[in-house]
């Protein structure tokens, strides 16, 4: 795969996760549509959509206007206006354990206004999953080896994510990160929720903040049913982000300060 076509697929996935996108106009809004629909579909195959559907009429009109131009060059038109109306292309995410949809989603937006590069993870805070917690967790599909953290110690954790890369958007502070099997897990929901972790959301719990000291002293007992309020991506908003083990395929939810 080219450097172009890398970027036209990053580009492209961060304007299907937000298509309302950074502010502009409607009018480039409805152009970029076209252009996106014509680069990843070719020529129009639809129907005129009702009178009454307004805005169907001029995103189908939109689409439309760029009959016959080979996928290429709408590929090309779109990410240079893309470009302009605030999407970026923000390269591969850099480490294994935050997710390329969870990057895109952050990291794909330019703000003019803050050029400095701020700590990606700030304070983390690394938290063992229990075993209790392990078995109530719904499990989705786990991933290569190659993509996963090494196994280690909570301390060498906590240093990894401190050794994020820098970054101009994407920034999560005192984060009770979750370790399990030994290992990171990876951000999969942040201001947002990965696409094939959502059907989960409402059967996920919260993982408990406390450490292996204070949880060999009996800071807590093991709850009857930690699952009994359920979630939506609602809850994201404010200080929960949700996390999956890349080798058991457990998901979690766990605090940070917003």
């Amino acid at each position: 795969m080219s450097d172009f076509e890398q970027t036209f697929r990053r580009v492209a996935r961060a304007y299907e996760i937000s298509p309302g996108g950074p502010v502009a106009k409607a009018r480039e809004q409805r152009k970029l549509y076209g252009l996106y629909k014509q680069a990843t579909t070719g020529d129009i195959d639809q129907k005129l959509p009702s009178l009454f559907n307004i805005e169907d009429q001029l995103k189908y009109r939109a689409w439309k206007s760029n009959r016959g131009m080979p996928r290429e060059q709408a590929r090309r038109r779109f990410v240079d206006l893309a470009e302009t109306l605030g999407y970026r292309d923000p390269g591969d995410v850099p480490v294994p354990w935050i997710s390329e949809e969870t990057w895109l989603r952050e990291e794909s937006w330019t703000t003019p206004d803050f050029d400095q590069q701020s700590p990606c993870i700030n304070d983390p805070r690394p938290v063992t999953v229990r075993d209790f917690q392990r078995k109530l967790a719904p499990k989705l599909a786990t991933a290569d080896a190659s993509e996963m953290s090494p196994r280690d110690t909570p301390e060498e954790h906590r240093q990894r994510l401190r050794d994020s890369p820098n970054t101009r958007v994407f920034h999560i502070y005192s984060p009770r990160w979750p370790i399990c099997c030994e290992r990171i897990t990876t951000l999969v929901g942040f201001r947002g929720v990965d696409e094939d972790v959502a059907p989960v959301l409402p059967r996920v719990h919260i993982i408990e903040e406390f450490s292996d000291e204070e949880w060999a002293r009996g800071a807590a007992d093991e709850p009857d049913d930690p699952r009994s309020t359920e979630y939506d991506a609602e809850y994201l908003r404010d200080d929960l982000a949700l996390y999956h083990c890349p080798n058991c395929g457990g998901v979690y939810l766990a605090r940070h300060e917003s």
